[in-house]
């Protein structure tokens, strides 16, 4: 009996053993995935994060203090920073559009300005949208921050510029019809 009980635990230590060992390959297969996707979110240009249904950070990309100034672990230790990063004169109008569009589905974006740490001004386009599991469970608020500053300032010289041209147009216009031209060779007179 001995002999025999000897086998079946000499069975079960091998079945263990086994075990163990696919325990392994998942974990090191486990690892090399998270590494993966640490490496990508964390090296994202944009700054990327993620609001839980509490509205507090789960993740922030370390992208946020090129675009902010503020580090990673300081949006995740007081949520109420991303609020307070936001212009004062934008803040309403965000926070109204992400409140109404948390629950609906599909992308929702918005561009507003925000406050740097150093008190520079800087635009940026928020892309966001609700996560929920397989379950149909609402997990928070997926969003993406891209620095837009640049192509704002191109935009506002680009309006001053079109502002100018249709100056200068209308004054072109008002010469023209101060000046007498001759029909036939259409030298001023």
């Amino acid at each position: 009996q001995l002999v025999q009980e000897a086998s079946t635990l000499r069975r079960t230590v091998e079945e263990l053993e086994k075990s163990a060992g696919d325990l392994e390959q998942v974990e090191a297969a486990s690892k090399r995935a998270a590494e993966k996707y640490r490496v990508i979110a964390d090296n994202t240009y944009d700054w990327e994060f993620w609001l839980g249904p509490d509205a507090q950070f789960i993740y922030t990309s370390p992208s946020c203090e090129r675009i902010t100034g503020y580090l990673a672990g300081e949006f995740e230790a007081d949520p109420t920073l991303f609020y307070r990063v936001i212009h004062p004169e934008d803040l309403s109008r965000v926070s109204e559009r992400m409140n109404r569009r948390k629950f609906e589905s599909g992308l929702a974006e918005i561009e507003f300005r925000i406050v740097r740490r150093d008190g520079a001004e800087r635009w940026v386009a928020l892309a966001f949208q609700p996560v929920h599991d397989g379950e149909s469970r609402f997990l928070g608020t997926r969003c993406s921050n891209r620095d837009i500053t640049a192509r704002k300032l191109a935009e506002a010289e680009r309006e001053k510029l079109i502002g100018d041209l249709r100056d200068a147009l209308s004054r072109v216009k008002l010469l023209t019809g101060l000046l007498p031209i001759c029909a036939s060779c259409k030298k001023i007179r």
